[in-house]
């Protein structure tokens, strides 16, 4: 196999910026292929990239942050991040997003753990991670007109174990990975209740894999929603595989549920259905019966 070369093999001819604001640069490259195609309207966004905080108390408890993200139009729970801004190194950005979003400081200098690319298709982004440690609440959040961000703690064996069940689940369940590349793998089950803000959708084996659709709904505010109702393909019993707002997680534990029934009058455009009983701000999976 020849060796590949680190040296950009595209090259630009024209090139001009397109968008410039506080919260978006994007670049317009017209660029030649190896080949010698060419190839107009190659969209590109420029970016000084972010970094993002591990932060952890003298406990051992690790603090996350939930905030409305304007691009998927939901809320959402993540370790503390922020743009780094003109002038600003990486390691300063880290130390000043995590007093802003959480007033919470650490007695040491943050510690760069990696550098990673983001989406090297269409950006130059690279997001930078640190690990904070023995942070300790210091002050008031200094938050921009933009945000809104609420602070909470999950001990680190929660997150390990929240962390490690999803993997496993990723891993023993080809529904989830084997049929990325074919549309028939994937199925709308909700995607119109934007007044709840509850989605949801069904992962299908295709080709030689094996097992039966799982599906996975969303509730994407604080507001839990009593026999909310799913359509599915088949009838009879349906195991929950992995609830996001379970105790051992530290959550709040809403959906006491082991398994569903599903009967006759289905939902959704589904012959079948279930009700769950769907926690706040929380991700339930089902597994049903095989087709």
């Amino acid at each position: 196999m020849p060796e590949r070369s680190d040296e950009p093999a595209w090259r630009i001819v024209d090139s001009e910026i397109v968008i410039e604001t506080p919260h978006l640069r994007l670049r317009r490259d017209d660029i030649v292929l190896p080949g010698g195609e060419r190839i107009a309207n190659y969209y590109v966004r420029e970016s000084r990239g972010f970094a993002v905080i591990f932060a952890q108390t003298p406990d051992d408890r690790v603090l996350l942050v939930r905030q409305y993200k304007h691009g998927i139009g939901r809320a959402v729970l993540e370790l503390p991040a922020g743009a780094i801004d003109p002038g600003e190194t990486p390691l300063d950005c880290a130390t000043r997003e995590l007093a802003e979003e959480t007033g919470y400081r650490s007695p040491a200098q943050l510690e760069a753990v990696a550098t990673y690319v983001t989406d090297p298709t269409n950006s130059d982004a690279r997001f930078h991670l640190f690990a904070a440690r023995q942070v300790h609440l210091a002050g008031r959040q200094e938050l921009d007109i933009t945000e809104d961000i609420e602070v909470t703690l999950a001990s680190l064996d929660q997150l390990r174990d929240f962390v490690r069940d999803v993997n496993r689940l990723y891993a023993t369940r080809p529904q989830l990975y084997g049929s990325d590349a074919d549309h028939d793998g994937f199925r709308w089950v909700d995607l119109h209740n934007a007044d709840e803000s509850v989605w949801a959708f069904q992962r299908r084996c295709t080709g030689d894999d094996q097992g039966a659709p799982l599906t996975c709904v969303f509730n994407a505010t604080p507001v839990p929603r009593n026999g909310y109702w799913l359509g599915v393909t088949q009838q009879g019993e349906y195991r929950k595989l992995l609830d996001s707002d379970a105790e051992r997680y530290g959550g709040s534990g809403y959906n006491t549920q082991t398994s569903l029934a599903a009967a006759a009058p289905g939902s959704q455009g589904y012959p079948f259905a279930v009700q769950v009983d769907l926690p706040p701000l929380g991700a339930v999976f089902l597994e049903g019966p095989a087709e």
